[in-house]
Order: structure tokens, then sequence, then C-alpha cells
């Protein structure tokens, strides 16, 4: 979500007492990641949550904005299976203290460099 401009929330909904009709949120604020896919989420021992997700880069998000590009490129080449102008975007780890709520961001694999998106072959679409 978005808190502010210029950054991205990670909203955690409390898993206490069950499902409920109003559930408590508690929302975290970080630098503008923008994720694709969540992959895996885990608590440690310590109190923390670790999440891993696919996301484009504060970076790649902050330069889309500087210009009014879309982080996805031209929509009629990735309709037609194109996803070259698609901005690159890595598998990022982020750690949260859920006491203090800060957060912690790495690459959770950086030799892997990008993610690529499913191409279907033409000739199966």
């Amino acid at each position: 979500g978005f808190k502010q401009a210029g950054f991205s929330t990670i909203d955690l909904l409390s898993r206490a007492d069950g499902c409920r009709t109003s559930p408590d949120v508690r929302s975290l604020v970080l630098d503008p990641y923008h994720p694709v896919h969540f992959g895996n989420a885990w608590e440690t021992e310590n109190g923390c949550l670790e999440i891993v997700g696919c996301c484009w880069s504060p970076q790649s998000v902050e330069a889309s904005a500087r210009v009014g590009a879309s982080i996805l490129g031209s929509w009629a080449n990735i309709v037609n299976g194109d996803f070259t102008d698609v901005a690159a975007q890595g598998l990022v780890r982020f750690s949260l203290d859920l006491a203090s709520g800060s957060i912690s961001c790495c690459s959770a694999c950086p030799q892997l460099g990008h993610i690529d998106h499913i191409k279907v072959h033409p000739a199966r679409s």
C-alpha cells in the first residue's frame, strides 16, 4: 500500500483470535518498493517477520515516476508477449522487527539479478 508520496507500506493484519470482522491493521513505512509477488513469509523466534518477494526497486519506481512512465513499459507490447521494456525486478528480503516497527531490506539472492516474466510461445497463445 501507499501511506505517503514516495514511500510504500507493508500492511500487517493481526491473526489473533482468528478471523475478525474489523481486523487490526498495522502499517510499516519503507522505501518505495513495488512488489509483483510475495513468495514466502515466516516469523522468527526473536519476534521478527521475514518476507521474500519479487519487487521493483525504489530506483526503478522513482525513475519511472520522474518521467511519468509505466514500470511495465508498453501495454501493447506486453499483450503481444513482449516484456523487453518491463523494468528489471529482483528477489528482495524484508526483515520486519515487529517490536520496534523497523524494516531492513536486502537482495534475497544477489547473484540472481532479475526475475523474468513468463512468456507464452506465440504458437501456443
